[in-house]
């Protein structure tokens, strides 16, 4: 809650020669994402960046983008969100742990609905390496636009770089602190005249 300005200064007036004893200096954030974002997007926060178009993310050309839209993927909390890298990445994080031919009997186990027809019946180690299009929705046209961006496997989708940008930059938005410097001093001002 914002007070007043005349109100904060009031109550800074009753305070002793040591205004605001104990209160440290506001930090001096150092922490940046620019590697990652294109010169207008480094000046948001980071819920701020969550909803820009994915554009500003630096690299990801102008066929990516209009492929993505394809996929209902326009902002980089969509891009956060996107199904096919989470399965994809799903798939490469199980496929480091399966055991090769040690599937217990009888077990349904599968990812039909992950996958084409093709592929259901496949090891997650052979469908990590197979060509993205073995993930249902992947059309010529995407594996076209990702192979751009040297992405042509399940495994290198489960890497690629500006998803995981967006998972990362997303997850750190749910720590931000949105509060601007002037509602932290504020806030502390309360609490010491309370």
């Amino acid at each position: 809650m914002l007070l007043p300005c005349n109100t904060v200064c009031v109550a800074w007036d009753l305070c002793s020669d040591d205004p605001l004893p104990g209160l440290k200096e506001l930090p001096n954030y150092t922490m940046n994402v620019n590697g990652a974002l294109d010169a207008d997007a480094r000046k948001d926060n980071l819920h701020g960046i969550a909803d820009r178009p994915i554009s500003c993310l630096l690299g990801l050309g102008e066929r990516a983008t209009t492929m993505f839209k394809e996929f209902n993927v326009s902002t980089i909390r969509d891009l956060s969100e996107w199904s096919l890298y989470k399965k994809a990445t799903a798939i490469a994080t199980l496929a480091d742990i399966e055991e090769t031919g040690a599937r217990e009997a009888p077990c349904i186990l599968n990812i039909d609905g992950a996958v084409t027809e093709e592929y259901e019946v496949k090891s997650l180690k052979e469908i990590v390496d197979a060509p993205v299009t073995a993930l249902q929705g992947v059309g010529e046209s995407a594996a076209e636009a990702l192979a751009i961006h040297h992405v042509d496997t399940v495994r290198k989708l489960a890497g690629f770089k500006y998803c995981a940008w967006a998972t990362a930059l997303i997850t750190l938005a749910e720590a931000e602190n949105t509060q601007s410097a002037a509602e932290k001093t504020q806030e502390t001002l309360l609490k010491r005249l309370a």
